[in-house]
């Protein structure tokens, strides 16, 4: 697809990508990068959340310190990754609220509307343009709402190794077909805030050495918008 930047493939697995400890500082980083992210999240107040392909558990633990009122099902179809993310939900003293459980994001194990919001955050880049659909339907289907981030066609790093970027006229391209046939809207855009101070650091780094002009790169390295949002509400329950 035109404007899809394609990164190299990797041997790694998501477990070992996982496994190394985060620091509380790690975890509050993350979340100050995906601020504009978890804000929508937290803006619609929902009562069930859904996190599909939920790594360390990491964005859910951070929602449920502003949600207390909401339960959270955090899946994983790696049952290491999976087992991470329970320990990490143990170590918050959050398993009253949070529950975790293996499970395929193109099949969920879930009823229709099951929850008022499925989300994902570095999930979706993963999956090739049909199986990206695919993602998107069964979330549609088992909830009210779909909130995901992916890193934009701007992002530098290679993360994990395998990931398509696309920018945002893609993503609405492949989400045209399935949101018209089921009467849902969507929204795809930019972060309208991208605080990662790390990423933006190492952006200046490369940018620095690529262009040999330090105001030019300052400049790109912290305008550049590397991460997106999109928002799917279906019609007959919106966005609240």
């Amino acid at each position: 697809m035109k404007g899809v930047n394609k990164l190299k493939t990797t041997s790694r697995s998501w477990s070992e990508y996982y496994n190394s400890k985060q620091s509380l500082f790690e975890l509050l980083s993350d979340s100050l990068l995906h601020l504009h992210y978890l804000g929508h999240v937290i803006r619609i107040k929902p009562v069930r959340v859904l996190e599909a392909g939920c790594g360390p558990g990491n964005h859910s633990i951070v929602l449920a310190h502003f949600l207390r009122d909401t339960s959270f099902v955090l899946i994983d179809n790696d049952e290491a990754v999976v087992e991470i993310a329970r320990k990490n939900v143990e170590k918050h003293g959050l398993e009253k609220r949070l529950t975790t459980c293996r499970a395929d994001i193109m099949n969920l194990p879930f009823g229709n509307n099951s929850f008022d919001v499925a989300i994902s955050q570095g999930v979706l880049e993963h999956f090739a343009d049909r199986d990206f659909s695919r993602a998107i339907g069964e979330q549609v289907r088992a909830s009210y709402n779909v909130i995901f981030s992916v890193p934009s066609d701007n992002y530098f790093q290679h993360d994990f190794g395998d990931e398509l970027l696309r920018p945002p006229v893609a993503l609405l391209a492949l989400l045209k077909d399935y949101i018209r046939d089921n009467m849902s809207t969507c929204k795809v855009k930019y972060y309208r805030y991208d605080l990662g101070v790390r990423t933006r650091i190492a952006l200046f780094k490369k940018l620095r050495l690529e262009r040999n002009a330090l105001l030019q790169s300052l400049v790109a390295a912290a305008t550049t918008p590397m991460h997106i949002l999109g928002v799917v509400a279906k019609a007959s329950k919106a966005s609240r």
